[in-house]
């Protein structure tokens, strides 16, 4: 079903057609603007999908009764959609299908129905779940572990997660995030990240223990992996606020491969520019503070040393000279060429947070175009221009990295607490002292598979 309101810009008079796909949301966003005079006309769309009665609010426009519009637009919560055009169609406004079907066909009836149903799924978690488990991350990261325990005891299996020490709150609170992020965290997290993590560390703890016993102690000891977790974490705040401006870009990892290039066409109804820019930057700032731990492992894993870089500049010879660096000089160093990259590579635009941050940029709402500059000087030759699709998919892949980051410092915390006495259930063998030798590999996968670990992420084949 879809409805059409006509709104009447309250600056230059000028009518928009919105033809909005009504579905299964409760409610979601509208940013279109105006084809005349460029501002916002925003909107919300409030449903009640079970009794099939819904509403709508608008800003800077007023609805009026049908008549022949100046601009033409879908708008969808859901799909991807056509981008504003002039209105060219008959005065009475036949009947026409919807551009944004061609979203729909793209995925298909079985992977719309899988995107619908996460999308869904997650919606209802950040409604009802959402504040209990913030509370189980704000207890972990304050200490208060005599409310912890009760706090994830409601949710985990005594048996699988005892409680018994700060390794295990270690692991529950683990545990609760990914359940929490399961329908949105790609498919591969589990197939490909976790998998590589276990893999890499593992053999580089067969080949040099010593050195990551120093790395574990050095983010460990010094607290970095604490304060690694509380920007991850504050930050997933700011994205489970936030999730609505992102769901078409969601569902476009379900649309069939032969249909992406048709879709790098197409526009977005649920967000601006202005919506997401902020939560850019944040993703961009937390992931740029932490690729300190993934030079570090790319370090002991290629030169034996955390400390001692690849030397690719005289200026930035061991991990301390490129913390002194900025953000930008350092996630420039992530560049692909080394293991532990892939965890945030290609996703740190450096130049595009550059001109975010310094405000030097344009937003064409009507096109959805951002022409950016990356020095700050407005000129020709240092101009840059992105869509707000391409944009928002940057924002959903800075996401999954910030997934990825937080899987990394999570092994590596778990790491540190095992090396200074804490014990778990969970394969105890793999990063415990030599003098601590029983195995324990038959619970279940932290990593939510439903799995044994042994069959899962803690294989060795």
């Amino acid at each position: 079903m879809n409805v059409r309101n006509f709104l009447k810009c309250e600056v230059c008079g000028s009518i928009t057609l919105v033809r909005t796909q009504l579905g299964w949301l409760e409610q979601h966003p509208i940013r279109v603007y105006c084809g005349r005079c460029g501002i916002l006309l925003s909107g919300t769309v409030f449903q009640n999908p079970t009794e099939g009665t819904f509403r709508f609010e608008f800003s800077n426009s007023q609805v009026i009764e049908s008549t022949r519009p100046d601009y033409y637009i879908e708008a969808s919560g859901e799909l991807l959609t056509e981008k504003l055009q002039p209105y060219i169609g008959p005065d009475d406004v036949p009947y026409i299908t919807p551009p944004f079907f061609n979203s729909f066909f793209a995925m298909g009836h079985e992977n719309y129905l899988q995107f619908a149903g996460k999308t869904g799924e997650f919606l209802h978690r950040c409604k009802k779940d959402w504040p209990k488990v913030r509370r189980v991350l704000e207890l972990w990261l304050s200490g208060r572990f005599e409310f912890l325990k009760e706090e994830i005891g409601r949710y985990l299996s005594e048996k699988e997660f005892p409680l018994n020490n700060e390794l295990e709150y270690l692991r529950g609170v683990h545990q609760l995030y990914l359940l929490f992020f399961h329908n949105v965290i790609p498919n591969d997290f589990f197939d490909a990240v976790t998998p590589f993590l276990f893999n890499e560390i593992h053999q580089i703890l067969e080949n040099n223990p010593d050195g990551l016993r120093k790395l574990v102690q050095e983010f460990g000891g010094q607290g970095l992996l604490h304060r690694y977790e509380e920007n991850i974490f504050a930050l997933l705040n700011e994205f489970v606020s936030k999730f609505q401006y992102l769901i078409p870009i969601f569902g476009l990892q379900f649309s069939q491969e032969s249909s992406l290039p048709l879709m790098r066409t197409k526009g977005i109804t649920t967000a601006s520019f202005e919506d997401l820019k902020q939560l850019y930057l944040d993703f961009y700032e937390v992931a740029g503070d932490a690729v300190s731990l993934i030079v570090a492992y790319n370090n002991l894993k290629y030169r034996r040393d955390f400390q001692v870089m690849a030397g690719r500049r005289k200026d930035i010879q061991t991990l301390s000279h490129f913390d002194g660096k900025s953000k930008g000089t350092r996630c420039g160093l992530v560049d692909g060429t080394e293991a532990f990259d892939t965890l945030v590579f290609p996703y740190l635009d450096t130049k595009l947070r550059n001109a975010i941050g310094h405000h030097s940029y344009n937003y064409d709402g009507v096109n959805q175009i951002i022409v950016y500059y990356p020095s700050g000087n407005e000129v020709v030759s240092d101009r840059n221009e992105i869509s707000l699709l391409t944009f928002t998919e940057k924002c959903w892949h800075l996401f999954e990295s910030i997934n990825n980051l937080a899987e990394l410092i999570y092994q590596t915390r778990k790491i540190h607490l095992v090396s200074i006495g804490y014990t778990s259930n969970v394969d105890p063998s793999a990063f415990r002292s030599k003098t601590n030798t029983k195995t324990g590999r038959n619970e279940p996968c932290p990593c939510g598979s439903g799995k044994q670990f042994k069959k899962c992420c803690g294989s060795t084949k």
